[in-house]
């Protein structure tokens, strides 16, 4: 017969799995976020376009809202992997185990409304900075856009603005490559 804990244990596994998956997946969103945000403040900024400047505004907030949606989804299981430690250390709670990942997964186990999940996905430094950053940044470009170049028209500032687009491009990337193999250091530690 199969125990309780080695059932939680393998529930446990599952669990991190997901996690892991989403994860992924928010990596993926900030992935396309960066680039389509990178493209459109270039050609925006190049071509004196406050539109096109604009549209990296809004779509970065489009993507944020995407990985929200999966940041969300991700806290469910954070709950259930909590719970599932917690029965790991008390035998009595162990006794009452249950193996539930689909309730978990659609919100009948805790509180799933979006005003109940958001706080803890705003706790999520990785997700918070990396999105206001890109959306100061795309504002600011449209403030450049708007009301610099009404007053100075000089191709010098606008390879100036460019190079330090281009700068904080390749330090995102670089700072999510090391936020992602720092993640991954601490999966392999824990194991």
């Amino acid at each position: 017969m199969i125990e309780a804990k080695d059932l939680i244990l393998k529930e446990i596994e599952i669990v991190h799995s997901e996690i892991a998956r989403f994860d992924n997946n928010g990596l993926k969103v900030k992935e396309w976020c960066l680039g389509v945000w990178a493209a459109l403040l270039a050609y925006g900024i190049q071509h004196r376009e406050l539109l096109i400047v604009a549209a990296a505004f809004i779509t970065t907030i489009s993507f944020s809202l995407v990985e929200l949606t999966y940041r969300r989804f991700q806290s469910r299981f954070f709950s259930r992997s909590r719970r599932l430690e917690e029965m790991l250390t008390s035998e009595d709670q162990a006794k009452k185990y249950k193996f539930d990942i689909h309730f978990s997964a659609v919100g009948e186990r805790d509180p799933s409304t979006f005003w109940d999940e958001l706080p803890n996905v705003l706790r999520q430094q990785h997700f918070t900075y990396f999105y206001l950053i890109l959306a100061a940044f795309a504002y600011a470009c449209m403030v450049y856009v708007y009301v610099l170049h009404s007053v100075i028209d000089d191709s010098a500032v606008n390879e100036w603005v460019i190079r330090v687009l281009v700068a904080l491009i390749v330090g995102g990337m670089l700072s999510l490559i090391v936020g992602f193999v720092r993640s991954e250091i601490a999966k392999n530690q824990s194991k």
